[in-house]
């Protein structure tokens, strides 16, 4: 009797360690899925970001209008994620260059041409835009210790827009040279039994158009004197 009463308690004792176990593995099982599941819907930073300047650049008044209209209304904090991924998208060792490729990431040469700072040149005001806090508040983040930021900032600004219809004619003769360059490299990779068949048969072309002139010719001819 006593011997069963031990193993008794010994089965006893061998069930409840191992519901303990299984307690424990099943409280770590939901524990992995819940943080499994978090990470699947919390977006990291990079997709954040990217999804934050998906509309740039802007094209056209209407796009930035919308955006103005985003930062006036602080909708879903806008303006901080924006800085934020202006931070992390630009690039640069100075304030000039960091400023510059922010600017060309949030507008079209397009679009930067119908403006100046001040409205010069008979163009659209750029100073009042809340864009440009925007911008400067980026920087700033990005050169903390720096005193003249703004300064800095502004004037970089000025000259990327008075350039900006420069930019539109250099990219048109780009392209126009790449167009080109592209036809003669064609001509280039030709063999040159490809380049002589190309030549015959352009000069076939001529001697062929050449001869149906002359056959004309003499059949006038003969019509009028026969």
């Amino acid at each position: 009797m006593a011997h069963q009463l031990c193993k008794l308690s010994a089965e006893n004792k061998k069930i409840t360690s191992n519901i303990f176990y299984i307690k424990q593995e099943l409280n770590s099982f939901i524990e992995n899925k819940k943080s499994s599941h978090c990470d699947e819907h919390v977006p990291t930073s990079s997709s954040a970001n990217e999804n934050i300047l998906s509309p740039f650049p802007l094209k056209n008044e209407d796009e930035l209008m919308l955006i103005e209209s985003k930062l006036v209304s602080e909708e879903l904090s806008f303006t901080s994620k924006l800085v934020t991924s202006f931070v992390f998208a630009s690039e640069g060792k100075s304030i000039q260059k960091v400023t510059t490729n922010m600017l060309k990431t949030i507008f079209s040469y397009e679009l930067a041409s119908q403006y100046s700072w001040k409205g010069q040149k008979n163009k659209k005001k750029l100073h009042t835009l809340n864009i440009f806090k925007v911008i400067i508040d980026a920087v700033s983040k990005k050169f903390p210790k720096e005193i003249s930021v703004k300064c800095t900032v502004i004037q970089s600004i000025q000259t990327w827009f008075a350039r900006a219809s420069y930019q539109i004619e250099a990219v048109l003769k780009k392209k126009k040279e790449d167009s080109t360059g592209n036809i003669t490299a064609n001509q280039h990779k030709m063999s040159p039994s490809q380049l002589q068949n190309s030549d015959d048969s352009q000069n076939s072309k001529t001697l062929q158009s050449s001869g149906h002139i002359n056959a004309l010719t003499n059949f006038d001819y003969f019509f009028h004197t026969g």
